[in-house]
């Protein structure tokens, strides 16, 4: 926002403007006092990632744009979202803070036969864009947490690849731990 800022006052030919999401009543609330002073550079929308992406991506159409997607745990950031994403056809920078935590947190309730393990499960096959259960987690088990969290984070970037391969030809993915 303060760069957004002093783009505007340097009087430069581009202009930079935020748009925020938050799900979470108390820390959108929170947001807003906290950006009111930055005007129409700064938008904030209520709601997950994946309930906002028909307006973020009509703000952006045509637009160079750079998504940082920093969700808590991994909900409300679905696959069909981040592929209308890559396939936008702009110039586009997409980084992702991944949480590896909590894909095996999820990953350890595939073999549970409850309402909630279900749900749970169906979560993580929806951020990875992957409907076959059973082979989504064997890709994700391992025989010790790092094996684990490697898998999380290879099969996403794989996932990646191949996506960002079909939309453009050319691609760059990379981790990068936190």
């Amino acid at each position: 926002a303060e760069l957004a800022q002093g783009y505007v006052q340097a009087n430069r030919t581009y202009r930079l403007k935020c748009i925020n999401i938050e799900a979470d009543q108390d820390n959108f609330k929170n947001l807003q006092a906290n950006t009111e002073s930055y005007g129409n550079l700064i938008q904030n929308l209520f709601g997950t990632f994946t309930e906002n992406i028909d307006e973020v991506l009509q703000k952006t159409s045509g637009n160079p744009t750079l998504f940082f997607l920093d969700p808590f745990g991994i909900k409300g950031m679905d696959w069909n979202s981040i592929q209308r994403i890559i396939h936008r056809g702009t110039a586009t920078d997409l980084w992702i803070r991944f949480d590896h935590t909590a894909v095996t947190r999820l990953n350890k309730r595939f073999r549970g036969s409850d309402k909630g393990a279900i749900k749970s499960f169906d979560i993580l096959c929806n951020s990875y864009g992957i409907k076959d259960r059973n082979f989504l987690h064997n890709q994700l088990s391992g025989n010790s947490p790092e094996e684990r969290k490697q898998n999380a984070v290879n099969v996403y970037m794989s996932r990646l690849k191949n996506e960002i391969q079909k939309a453009r030809g050319k691609h760059f993915v990379a981790a990068y731990p936190i």
